[in-house]
């Protein structure tokens, strides 16, 4: 080999290098490859607890008690009796949880994940997904609530509705009373 070729080796290795550095900074949204740096995730706070990324919190009989408050980020979370979710992430701004089952408040700016559909709380909504019916209720009480189901985009910050969790997503308005609801206890707890 020449040194002419070896020089072309050469700069197509380094070349190759670099787009590789590229794409894998470009991946962790690294600032060098036009990304916003690298941001760690928090996690949620109970008055006893920490609960990190990918953590499944149960108040499920035999686990926490209920209503259970957590921190994420600047959201408050309370969470009824038989109810699971999932710390999905825990980055600032991004803050998401993935609601298994059950009843939840939040009050703050939060992310929800629901099979399919991403729900953002911005305010006080009431959450209740019945998992063996494929169903959840949303109501909006304070503040704008967003669904997203596919392509789709549903305002629901002036009423509350139920929807379907699997498609076709039918939903309906609903009536929405803390004070009447079966779990009133919980709602006269959290949102006083």
């Amino acid at each position: 080999m020449t040194a002419s070729r070896y020089e072309s080796l050469a700069l197509v290795l380094l070349l190759a290098s670099l787009g590789c550095i590229l794409l894998v900074g470009n991946r962790l949204h690294a600032a060098f490859a036009g990304g916003d740096g690298y941001k760690t995730h928090t996690c949620a706070m109970s008055e006893n607890e920490i609960f990190c990324r990918g953590q499944i919190i149960s108040t499920m009989e035999g686990h926490l008690a209920s209503p259970l408050e957590l921190t994420i980020g600047d959201a408050q979370l309370f969470l009824d009796q038989n109810t699971e979710v999932e710390l999905i992430d825990g980055r600032p701004g991004q803050e998401t949880i993935s609601l298994i089952q059950g009843r939840v408040v939040i009050k703050g700016n939060l992310n929800v994940s629901i099979r399919d559909m991403k729900i953002n709380v911005d305010g006080t909504t009431s959450l209740v997904h019945y998992s063996w019916m494929d169903l959840l209720d949303i109501s909006s009480i304070a503040g704008t609530t967003t669904i997203a189901e596919d392509d789709e985009t549903i305002d629901a910050s002036l009423k509350s509705i139920q929807t379907s969790t699997l498609p076709p997503y039918n939903s309906k308005e609903v009536r929405f009373s803390a004070s009447e609801s079966s779990a009133a206890d919980f709602y006269n707890a959290v949102l006083k």
